[in-house]
């Protein structure tokens, strides 16, 4: 009897542990994922207007524990707003948003900062941009490096980078 009350409890306990790690939305769509550390990138349209193409963004970070982060990109007035992504090094990611914000992304999935960085040198190693399709599915396009700085409006309450 008692053998089976401890499996019961280890058994809660092991799914109330997953509930918390998985628990929250998660992206719907795959994104990217990085290959030298295993954190997946996602950007989605989200508060998607009825008619119109404006439509917030939120960047998903997926660490390969499976947590799953979620930040508040610049919203996208219709225009088609990109987010740029970088490798600082061989274990930092950072996207750098339309408006200057620069989320730098840990190998373990942990956002490490996020600074307004307006007009700052962008870091040499370009991996690719989130641009969204016709039907406003994001998706990382390599190539050349589009523009990034487009609105200097930093969101309220955010460090300042130097």
């Amino acid at each position: 009897m008692r053998r089976n009350t401890a499996f019961a409890v280890v058994a809660v306990a092991a799914l109330a542990v997953a509930f918390v790690i998985w628990s929250g939305p998660t992206p719907r769509h795959p994104g990217w994922t990085d290959p030298k550390t295993g954190v997946r990138l996602v950007v989605e349209a989200v508060d998607e207007h009825p008619f119109l193409r404006d439509h917030g963004r939120m960047l998903f970070v997926v660490a390969p524990s499976g947590r799953v982060r979620r930040v508040e990109l610049y919203p996208d007035g219709g225009t088609g707003l990109n987010a740029n992504v970088y490798q600082l090094a061989d274990d930092r990611l950072v996207v750098v948003d339309a408006n200057g914000v620069w989320i730098t992304v840990t190998r373990t999935g942990e956002i490490e900062s996020r600074r307004w960085c307006w007009g700052r040198e962008l870091p040499e190693r370009f991996v690719g941009c989130f641009r969204a399709d016709g039907r406003r599915v994001y998706r990382l396009v390599e190539g050349d490096e589009p523009d990034v700085y487009l609105f200097k409006d930093p969101p309220d309450g955010i460090e300042r980078g130097v």
